[in-house]
């Protein structure tokens, strides 16, 4: 219970990091219209235990389901920034062998929030704290547990230098990619799968729906009049599987992290 009461702030936190601007009355709009929208269905079938009981899952899962689109996307951008900029700081660094310079001489031709990030790294050394502290500041722009090695490869080449420092940048690069890879793959096996529970959840309410037409209109036939609380855990018990699938999803990522 209170996660459900905790979720709107979590989700109007997470679509703003995300560049999402919703907002709280678009929110509200988003969530009101998922809601009506079961209970409206609901009353179609003459059942309103099953509207309430879809009009609350509609409710968080319809604004979820965005949410998790937007943060896909977003992680798949963010990420292919980062990898460009390194890939400029590495050529800068070819050229003077100075991480700093190479970093400040690229941040012209970064995109965002790329620019932002090292822009805050230059300006947190400069205060005289070690950079491998002012590298900390990424995480803020970039939440990608990948970072890690860049981090500490960059902590390491301006220690350094020497040659190793190119294969550091090379290596450091291959891992963003890697892990890009891999992730697209996942992502393909789970969409596979989440279209599959969908086509079928989709299916049991249009049977529904044609059931309950045919019974309107065969006037003496009312087909789901007598089955409203089987219908209701029917639809109980996919909507549980549904929410259990998404938990054996979550377990799978973080194995895969």
């Amino acid at each position: 219970m209170k996660l459900l009461l905790r979720y709107p702030n979590y989700f109007l936190k997470k679509s703003v990091s995300l560049g999402w601007n919703i907002g709280k009355l678009g929110y509200m709009l988003l969530t009101g219209i998922s809601f009506l929208f079961g209970i409206a269905f609901g009353q179609f079938l003459g059942n309103l235990p099953v509207g309430v009981l879809l009009g609350l899952f509609f409710a968080y899962m319809i604004p979820m389901e965005l949410l998790e689109r937007v943060e896909k996307r977003r992680t798949r951008e963010v990420r292919e920034i980062l990898i460009d900029a390194i890939r400029g700081i590495q050529t800068a660094y070819a050229v003077n062998h100075q991480l700093l310079y190479a970093i400040e001489v690229t941040l012209p031709t970064m995109k965002s929030p790329a620019r932002e990030a090292f822009q805050k790294v230059l300006a947190i050394e400069r205060t005289g704290k070690p950079l491998s502290v002012s590298l900390q500041a990424l995480r803020d722009y970039f939440p990608i547990k990948e970072l890690e090695f860049f981090v500490r490869s960059c902590d390491l080449i301006h220690e350094t230098g020497g040659k190793n420092s190119m294969v550091l940048f090379d290596r450091s690069i291959k891992a963003l990619e890697t892990v890009h890879e891999l992730e697209e793959d996942l992502d393909a096996e789970v969409n596979q799968r989440r279209t599959e529970s969908r086509y079928l959840f989709f299916l049991l309410l249009v049977e529904l729906a044609f059931f309950q037409i045919v019974g309107v209109l065969s006037f003496n036939m009312p087909l789901l009049e007598e089955s409203k609380w089987f219908i209701f855990g029917m639809l109980f018990l996919n909507i549980f599987a549904w929410f259990y699938g998404k938990h054996l999803i979550k377990k799978k990522r973080e194995r895969f992290t």
